[in-house]
C-alpha cells in the first residue's frame, strides 16, 4: 500500500486555545474591578449582588470576552488543515499547493486531496498516485496504490473505489486517462487503473453483560463504534482484523464480546475492498 498516509480527522485539536469558561472570565473580571476600586479608596462588598449595576456590566464585557475568545479559537482552528472546514478550506489549498476544490467535493475529500498534494511533486511516490486517482473525477471516492511484481517487470497498479463498488468501467477509464498523460505519471512507470475487488463481509457480535445496563442501550452504543471503525477502514487495501471490531464493540457496561463474524481476520489484498453487508447484534445476560 501506499506510504506516508495520516489519517487527519484522528487528530485532536492542539492544546494552545483560549479556554471558553464565562464564569471564571466573570471572576477574574470582579475581582479586578474590586481591586481596583479598593486602591482608589472606594470600598465594594456588592459583588454577589446581582442587582449590582457594576456586576450587570462586568457580566455583559465577560459574555463579549467569551465570544471573542471563542471566534479567536475557531480562527486558529481555520489555518490548520484538519480543523479548516468551508471556504477556510479552500484558502488553504489554493494558497498552499494552488489546488482547487472539485465540484460537489467535500470537506473531507478535499482536505485529503490537500494533504497528498505535495506527493504529486515528488513524482514515482505511490501516494502521488493516489491523490492523482483523486484529482482524476470526483467520482472517485477513494484510491489506492501498490506495485505489482507477479509479471517481472513491476507495474504500479491503482484500485479505483466509487460511490458503488466496483465502480462502473467509464469512471476506471477516466483515472486511466488522467494517469496516461505526461505530466502525471513518470516516464518509466507503467500505471495501470482497476476497479477495486470488493470483498463482502457480515459482522455478527453477541454482547454479554451483567444485570444493570440496558441491553438495547449497549446494542446502540456498540453499534455506532464497529460502524465507525468500518468507516475508517473502508479504503482499498486496509484490513479488518477482529481485534478492531471486537475492542469498538467493548463499550462500558459490556463485560465480554463473542464475536462470531468474521471468523478470521479479513485480509482485503493490495486491490481489495472490504464491504460490510450487515452488522447484527444481540445480548445476552451473564452472571459474571
Amino acid at each position: 500500500m501506499a506510504e506516508g498516509l495520516i489519517d487527519l480527522s484522528q487528530l485532536t485539536p492542539p492544546s494552545y486555545r483560549a479556554e471558553l469558561d464565562f464564569e471564571a472570565i466573570l471572576a477574574a473580571r470582579m475581582a479586578g474591578l474590586k481591586e481596583a476600586l479598593e486602591e482608589a479608596g472606594i470600598p465594594f462588598d456588592a459583588d454577589t449582588l446581582e442587582s449590582e449595576p457594576a456586576k450587570i456590566l462586568q457580566e455583559t464585557d465577560a459574555y463579549r470576552e467569551l465570544l471573542a475568545l471563542g471566534a479567536l479559537n475557531d480562527a486558529y482552528l481555520s489555518t490548520l488543515l484538519p480543523f479548516a472546514t468551508g471556504a477556510d478550506l479552500d484558502a488553504l489549498g489554493v494558497s498552499l499547493h494552488l489546488l482547487a476544490r472539485l465540484p460537489d467535493e467535500t470537506d473531507a475529500r478535499y482536505r485529503r486531496r490537500i494533504s497528498l498534494a505535495s506527493e504529486q511533486k515528488a513524482g514515482g511516490r505511490l501516494s502521488g498516485y493516489i491523490a492523482e486517482a483523486l484529482q482524476a473525477s470526483p467520482e472517485v471516492a477513494d484510491a489506492g496504490a501498490y506495485v505489482d511484481r507477479s509479471t517481472g517487470a513491476p507495474i504500479v497498479r491503482v484500485p479505483v473505489m466509487g460511490a458503488e463498488n466496483p465502480p462502473p468501467p467509464e469512471l476506471v477509464s477516466a483515472v486511466q486517462a488522467h494517469l496516461n498523460r505526461e505530466d502525471v505519471s513518470q516516464a518509466t512507470d507503467v500505471v495501470i487503473a482497476e476497479p477495486v475487488a470488493v470483498q463482502p463481509v457480515s459482522v455478527v457480535v453477541v454482547l454479554e453483560h451483567l444485570a444493570g445496563p440496558d441491553p438495547s442501550v449497549l446494542a446502540d452504543r456498540a453499534r455506532t463504534a464497529i460502524e465507525q471503525v468500518i468507516a475508517r477502514r473502508r479504503t482499498p487495501g486496509r484490513d479488518l482484523p477482529r481485534s478492531a471490531v471486537i475492542a469498538a464493540a467493548a463499550v462500558e457496561g459490556v463485560e465480554r464480546v463473542r464475536l462470531d463474524s468474521p471468523a478470521d481476520d479479513v485480509i482485503a489484498g493490495p486491490g481489495g475492498l472490504i464491504e460490510v453487508s450487515t452488522v447484527d447484534i444481540s445480548t445476552v445476560r451473564v452472571d459474571g
